[in-house]
């Protein structure tokens, strides 16, 4: 029972942290639509985004703390300088390997208008993944809330980039934005660092070793774990280029949706998952499976009916916040069919966020690994089929993503033994509020009709559902309750 509260409040931190990064991310992406829409230019810079981050994804994120945490938690269990002294072996030996990655990638990238911008915004992957280094490190400490709410110097510095360069023309604003990027990275790693300073001290540091013995004890996880997180990341990309290929403005439609779907995501699925790693890291193999079912169960209360809500309240979401501005009406109903198409793949991927923290506090990462690699070559010829095959445009891009998301949640509860999850009366209440609430207030999407872009009217487009579907699912909690989950 301790160890579920203490889960909780780990948890909790987390996502207020998160939660507050988040909400800056809508404003950034809301500055974004208005001052510049989804216009081909803004969907390159998209794609460099996304591109220039994907050492990020591979070498600042899951792979480096699902391995990093296990390993620093069973050092510091026996001597504490011991691991303060792997973290700074660590630090120089990244810090290495990101230069090494970084500069010839600077050189040897063609002269294009996505390679061009991505080339601007290559430098900044040096901080945020010896940032994503610093937040592991962080959440050891249980201090949630700052690995959490950092994220937010992004945002602000995005915005202010944005509102200063509105009226510029498009192709240089997006050069000003990428160059932003860098130093926002490079701000938020040094925020990150002053908590860590104050442990570090100059006998460690100096004594620091690139690739130690410690170090490369971890590379065989670590490498797992890039190859898994590096099969997710093919399918990210490989979308971006699928929806493209559907239409120039696509991977526009796709980004602010998949933001949309996020903001869940991350506040409960990150936030348990992120949780769970430390707290299964140090707990005993009885201890471990209660833990696991407690974060599915408080996850699945929230994010099932997430799911069914959007489908009364998306396109109402999506035209409030990006229904201005330069951001037309058929931006709204295509972002809107993508965002219907990720929201099925919600409770499924943090479920995969879950079940993975419970194999790597086990530091068993091969099983990750391969069912992500399987959920690859699934997503590219659902991708070919649903893109070439019945040209159903981005949409069909989101809505492989979902599917695969499915496969990989049911190929890690096999492996898991974790026992069934009680979810049918969950899904079928909040199926039943959904449906009803689509019914009372029917969609604009569903009547033809068109989308207001007056605020007030927006806000009432939106709050009206929102409000019927809370109150069905209020009226069934009673019943809810009950649930054995």
């Amino acid at each position: 029972m301790q160890a579920t509260k203490q889960l909780t409040r780990a948890a909790g931190a987390f996502f207020s942290g998160t939660f507050l990064s988040r909400l800056s991310g809508f404003a950034r992406d809301l500055s974004m639509a208005v001052c510049f829409g989804a216009t081909p230019t803004v969907a390159a810079f998209m794609l460099a985004f996304r591109f220039a981050n994907l050492a990020r994804r591979l070498l600042g994120e899951t792979p480096l703390t699902s391995s990093f945490i296990p390993h620093f938690e069973t050092l510091r269990t026996t001597s504490e300088k011991d691991g303060l002294q792997f973290f700074a072996d660590f630090l120089l030996s990244l810090g290495i390997v990101l230069i090494a990655l970084i500069a010839p990638a600077m050189l040897l990238l063609p002269h294009t208008e996505v390679c061009d911008l991505t080339r601007l915004m290559l430098p900044g992957l040096f901080f945020i993944c010896l940032f994503g280094l610093s937040s592991a490190y962080l959440q050891c400490e249980k201090r949630f809330f700052v690995s959490g709410a950092l994220p937010m110097t992004l945002n602000i510095v995005w915005i202010g980039i944005i509102l200063n360069f509105r009226h510029s023309p498009e192709p240089i604003a997006m050069r000003f934005l990428a160059l932003g990027v860098v130093g926002a990275f490079a701000l938020q790693w040094l925020l990150a660092s002053v908590p860590i300073a104050k442990q570090l001290n100059w006998a460690i540091l100096k004594k620091a070793r690139p690739f130690s013995s410690q170090v490369r004890a971890m590379m065989m996880p670590f490498a797992l774990g890039i190859l898994g997180v590096g099969a997710s990341q093919i399918n990210s990309a490989l979308d971006a280029l699928f929806a493209r290929s559907a239409c120039l403005e696509g991977p526009a439609y796709l980004w602010y949706a998949i933001r949309m779907q996020q903001l869940p995501l991350i506040l409960f699925g990150m936030a348990w998952s992120t949780a769970l790693l430390p707290a299964l890291s140090n707990a005993s193999d009885s201890e471990q499976l209660p833990l696991l079912h407690h974060a599915i169960n408080r996850c699945a209360l929230f994010l099932i009916p997430v799911t069914f809500a959007l489908l009364p309240c998306a396109s109402a979401g999506v035209n409030l916040l990006f229904g201005h501005g330069d951001f037309s009406p058929d931006a709204v109903y295509k972002t809107t069919q993508c965002l219907w198409a990720y929201g099925v793949g919600l409770f499924p991927a943090a479920l995969v966020m879950m079940l993975s923290a419970r194999f790597y506090s086990k530091k068993d990462f091969r099983t990750p690994s391969m069912a992500a690699l399987i959920c690859v070559g699934t997503n590219i010829g659902l991708n070919a089929l649903l893109v070439y095959g019945f040209q159903l445009g981005a949409a069909s891009v989101a809505l492989a993503t979902s599917a695969t998301q499915f496969i990989n949640a049911y190929l890690l509860l096999r492996k898991c033994n974790i026992g069934s999850l009680k979810l049918s009366k969950l899904i079928g209440a909040s199926v039943l509020a959904a449906v009803i609430a689509a019914l009372l207030y029917p969609d604009p999407v569903f009547t033809g009709g068109e989308f207001p872009r007056a605020v007030l009217a927006q806000i009432k487009n939106l709050v009206f559902p929102f409000l019927a579907f809370c109150a069905l699912m209020t009226l069934q909690w009673k019943w809810l309750k009950r649930l054995a989950i």
